[in-house]
């Protein structure tokens, strides 16, 4: 069924029950972050672990799970009573506007019902809009109903999080007076600043990952990333598709943010624990495949899973650390 901006209608319509699935599929020369909210009877998002999107690819009960870029799995059934809205937004990251986008689309489809619902868009809709919010899935007299919304705001990704009642925490005006001393833990930084001098490719993991922060209020938490590699014979996959490095390209913006050195600690293992040697903004791109001549050649012993002795060399090595343990 093919419906337009502001149509509404009941999932019962569409042949749609508790399971479906909500793809968002938008033309841009733009890199375009897809979130879903899920919002109270309020329509505010009084619950975080609800905001479904990059560095949050489920909800609990997996009620809402990222499957892919822009395409998300709902079960109705497993949603708490206090959701009582599904809000999938777009947001432009970096310059641009809405009106730019080419010939778009969402579709809303289920088991037995692939294309139940399509609603087609493009730039003509908007004009300096940043963020749209493209469609609902909400309760009304006892049963879950759509909308093809197609709204939007002026501002990005932080727009919204303010709109459904979410915290982002705003730089002060004006920067306070420096101390006579040094502070041994700087307030804030440029996350954003630090990833595009030194590693260009990760600016957008790097917005991602400064919203997240933001939003949980941990833009001043100074803390040691530790990635933890199994690389037993089950994972040779995962190396060999490029998942683990993938992997550690999100991680490495947190890192920079949590790690005055901006350093991701390191570990593999197998049979035995080996320390590698730590992840940096310079060396990160190819690591997986380069660091001590590779996944493969990594001296982790028999490629068996051994945890207990992973774990062990984790917590002697922090609890030796001057930073962790005793000095």
């Amino acid at each position: 069924m093919q419906i337009t901006q502001g149509q509404r209608l009941p999932l019962s319509r569409i042949g749609i029950s508790d399971r479906l699935t909500v793809a968002v599929s938008i033309q841009s020369s733009n890199v375009i972050d897809v979130a879903c909210f899920g919002l109270d009877q309020q329509s505010k998002l009084s619950d975080d672990r609800f905001m479904v999107f990059f560095n949050q690819t489920s909800s609990p009960g997996d009620a809402i799970r990222l499957i892919g870029p822009g395409q998300f799995e709902i079960n109705l059934g497993a949603l708490p009573a206090t959701i009582d809205r599904l809000v999938f937004t777009a947001a432009i990251d970096g310059a641009g506007a809405m009106k730019d986008i080419s010939s778009s689309r969402f579709v809303v489809s289920g088991p037995g019902a692939p294309n139940a619902a399509t609603c087609e868009f493009s730039g003509s809709t908007f004009s300096v809009e940043k963020a749209i919010m493209v469609a609902d899935i909400y309760r009304k007299g006892g049963e879950w109903r759509m909308l093809a919304n197609l709204q939007g705001f002026k501002e990005g990704l932080s727009a919204l999080v303010r709109h459904f009642g979410g915290e982002v925490s705003d730089e002060p005006a004006t920067a306070p007076p420096a101390p006579a001393t040094p502070p041994l833990v700087q307030a804030t930084f440029s996350l954003e600043k630090k990833v595009a001098a030194q590693a260009p490719a990760l600016l957008s993991l790097a917005k991602k990952a400064q919203i997240s922060l933001e939003k949980n209020n941990l833009t001043k938490v100074r803390a040691k990333l530790a990635f933890v590699l199994d690389v037993s014979g089950s994972m040779n996959g995962q190396y060999s598709r490029g998942r683990v490095q993938e992997a550690m390209n999100r991680l490495m913006p947190l890192a920079v943010a949590f790690d005055d050195d901006g350093e991701l600690d390191v570990f593999g293992f197998g049979a035995k624990p080996v320390h590698l040697s730590p992840a940096t903004l310079s060396n990160y791109s190819d690591y997986i495949d380069t660091e001590q001549g590779g996944w493969r050649k990594w001296d982790v012993g028999q490629r068996v899973n051994d945890e207990p002795r992973a774990m062990r060399l984790l917590m002697d090595y922090y609890n030796q650390s001057a930073d962790f343990g005793a000095p």
